[in-house]
């Protein structure tokens, strides 16, 4: 818990630079000390490694305490600023801890479902599949967290532009890399982790696919986010949870894991098309485009050279 309060305190930092040291101290600090423990010990159980994450966590915490005391986080209010009732807080607080729980739902409840109705085989054949495409929504999470830690609480018509360019930039280029993916999973997946976890090939297709829609839905959101408005983020997230939890005992149990991931697919559409919809029928504004323009086209290859030749 502590961790995630500092890792959500740390984007109010625009540059996000103690924000990206807690995620690599995180993974450098599980990485090492499990390192160790694989050069100490003949067996390592689960004890041990969740010791390890506990020391890495109270690491992280100390640096987040010491990094909010340098920065003066806690500092007292602004007297000369009218005060925040204590009646929006707690529906500003509500919507935005309703969108967290609900995010938390979707992410895990096919998991739990998959426990409860297929075997513990097709369990770790959809894991494998699940963890292994999260690869590539990093991009999209990266540009979800920066444009919230740069635009959150400031000029929304600027918040509105970025958030569409990123849109632009980032979903079909995304989606190309996807079908690729899905294209060379057949041979990536055995290559990777041997001809017993071929089952896991379509899943794993369709789980990347997933992911893109569903970080491209996320990077829309942050135009509700960032602008103030985390209740249509809870609400965009309550409408499309519900057909997903609706659908669930429909599925075959026959090859369950493979429709499990269609349906956490058509769960990530509905998101992005309830995003969509939002932006014209309660913010009035245009529905964004999905295609980058050339202007879009020129900034890419201008910070590309300049970044290589300057």
């Amino acid at each position: 818990a502590t961790q995630g309060y500092f890792y959500a305190l740390s984007q109010l930092q625009a540059k996000l630079h103690f924000f990206n040291l807690m995620r690599f101290v995180l993974v450098a600090g599980n990485l090492i000390l499990l390192l160790g423990l694989l050069a100490f010990y003949e067996e390592v159980d689960f004890r041990k490694i969740l010791l390890t994450q506990t020391i890495v966590s109270a690491v992280l915490t100390i640096m987040g305490m010491v990094w909010a005391r340098q920065n003066r986080v806690w500092e007292g209010a602004d007297h000369r600023k009218q005060p925040v009732s204590w009646k929006s807080m707690l529906r500003y607080g509500v919507s935005h801890h309703g969108t967290v729980v609900l995010g938390l739902l979707l992410v895990n409840f096919d998991k739990v479902a998959l426990l409860n109705i297929g075997t513990i085989i097709e369990y770790g054949f959809y894991a494998l599949a699940f963890t292994t495409s999260r690869l590539i929504g990093a991009l999209q999470e990266a540009v979800s967290t920066a444009l919230y830690s740069r635009f959150a609480g400031k000029d929304v018509d600027e918040l509105s532009h970025h958030v569409r360019v990123a849109f632009r930039l980032t979903f079909v280029p995304m989606l190309t890399l996807a079908a690729f993916g899905a294209l060379l999973s057949p041979w990536l997946i055995v290559w990777v982790y041997g001809d017993s976890f071929a089952p896991t090939v379509i899943p794993f297709a369709v789980l990347l696919f997933e992911c893109v829609i569903a970080g491209a839905s996320w990077t829309l959101a942050q135009r509700f986010n960032a602008g103030g408005r985390p209740g249509l983020v809870f609400m965009r997230q309550f409408i499309s949870v519900l057909p997903v939890f609706m659908a669930l005992p429909f599925l075959p149990t026959e090859n369950i894991h493979v429709y499990l991931s269609l349906l956490m697919l058509a769960g990530a559409v509905l998101r992005l098309s309830v995003t969509m919809a939002i932006y014209p029928l309660v913010l009035k504004e245009t529905v964004p485009d999905v295609l980058p323009t050339m202007e879009d086209c020129k900034a890419v290859f201008r910070f590309l050279t300049r970044r290589s030749f300057g």
